[in-house]
């Protein structure tokens, strides 16, 4: 019988899903990061959404650190060219969430926990095509050692 490690069993992950299960736990870590500067700050107009583009920043550096480590295991790419196509590709889903995230704090009225959770899950689809074409493209051929950019 053979018996595969812990990091095997990840690797054999679809890549979609370790995607979602890391996404899950960074957004869990960025909620928390959130409140915090949102506690920080004074009360001013707009807190929620200076709060959500602060949070956003830091959530850019925490996610593609996580991602690169742990999603997309496949890719040859170095950290820190990732890391600055990552900023590229976050910055479309900021500029599209902040938008969205002002939208529902200003004018709708939400409850600035519900705005948040709206603004982070209107941005998982579009991250995921651009991290995965743009920050992550490059990637290690399993069949024979090559790499390819998608």
């Amino acid at each position: 019988m053979t018996y595969l490690s812990l990091r095997e069993k990840w690797g054999n992950l679809p890549e979609k899903f370790r995607f979602i299960l890391v996404g899950g736990g960074g957004v869990a870590i960025g909620w928390v990061i959130y409140n915090l500067i949102y506690i920080l700050l004074p009360d001013i107009d707009n807190r929620a959404t200076i709060a959500w583009i602060l949070g956003y920043f830091v959530a850019v550096i925490r996610q593609h650190g996580l991602h690169y480590w742990l999603t997309f295991t496949n890719s040859t790419d170095p950290y820190l060219r990732s890391l600055i196509a990552a900023f590229a590709a976050y910055s479309v889903g900021g500029v599209f969430t902040t938008v969205v995230n002002y939208v529902l704090n200003e004018s709708v009225g939400l409850h600035y926990q519900l705005a948040w959770a709206i603004s982070v899950g209107s941005s998982v689809g579009i991250n995921y095509v651009l991290l995965s074409r743009f920050a992550f493209g490059t990637k290690k051929d399993e069949s024979d050692g090559h790499t390819r950019t998608l």
